[in-house]
């Protein structure tokens, strides 16, 4: 477990009650599928989980979803924030199989991209079947 600064490049809407925040600095901890970070929310006592969705070289994508107070104050954050970095087991992907089912639902979606990422470029095939609360998310 690390405690990294890093900087807010994007903190944007891309559905109803969803945000992807870009977060750029040393992300080198969270490159394994299905870890998570713990973020330090200003004015907050407790640090929110967040799933990992992608790492490319410096950055990392949270996808998030507004469900109260602390995730709502997320969606107005600029400039730096603290994250713990390398929390969580992950997938394991030591002996994967060639072919691949991912099943996720709402905000289980977003730590299955980089999964899905991850083993296609081991030449995998996967298949994902995803469920949302509406079409609108």
């Amino acid at each position: 477990m690390r405690d990294v600064l890093l900087t807010i490049k994007q903190n944007k809407k891309i559905a109803k009650n969803i945000y992807r925040m870009i977060l750029k600095g040393n992300v080198q901890d969270c490159a394994r599928p299905g870890s998570f970070v713990n973020l330090k929310i200003p004015n907050f006592y407790l640090r929110r989980p967040m799933s990992v969705c992608d790492v490319n070289k410096n950055e990392l994508t949270l996808i998030y979803k507004v469900v109260g107070c602390g995730t709502e104050h997320m969606t107005n954050l600029k400039g730096k924030i603290s994250i713990l970095t390398n929390l969580g087991n992950g997938f394991s992907l030591k002996k994967p199989k060639q072919n691949n089912l991912l099943v996720g639902g709402g905000c289980g979606i977003p730590p299955l991209y980089l999964l899905a990422k991850k083993l296609i470029s081991l030449h995998k095939n996967v298949t994902a079947i995803l469920g949302f609360n509406s079409k609108e998310e």
